[in-house]
């Protein structure tokens, strides 16, 4: 998991190495190193190139990428926002 946070820390920089990565996380194989921290981390850069990228496919696997993240975590941000005072 550190080694994951660590790739996000770089790939912020440069956005067609982020797409690259995030192609790599889409892959049925790789979705289970998915954490709660990787999605706190993947969301701002998955929001920057949703509003910034001019390109229609850097848009797509963005937004899968932010659909399998709701898919996987949603449940455990309700829950947790039920719990919380």
């Amino acid at each position: 998991e550190t080694d994951m946070k660590e790739c996000i820390q770089t790939i912020v920089q440069d956005q067609a190495i982020a797409i690259d990565f995030l192609k790599q996380i889409l892959k049925p194989e790789n979705i289970k190193l998915l954490t709660l921290d990787i999605c706190v981390q993947l969301l701002p850069l998955l929001l920057e190139i949703i509003q910034q990228s001019n390109y229609e496919d850097y848009l797509l696997i963005s937004i899968q990428t932010t659909h399998l993240l709701y898919k996987s975590f949603s449940s455990i941000i309700q829950t947790n926002l039920q719990v919380s005072p």
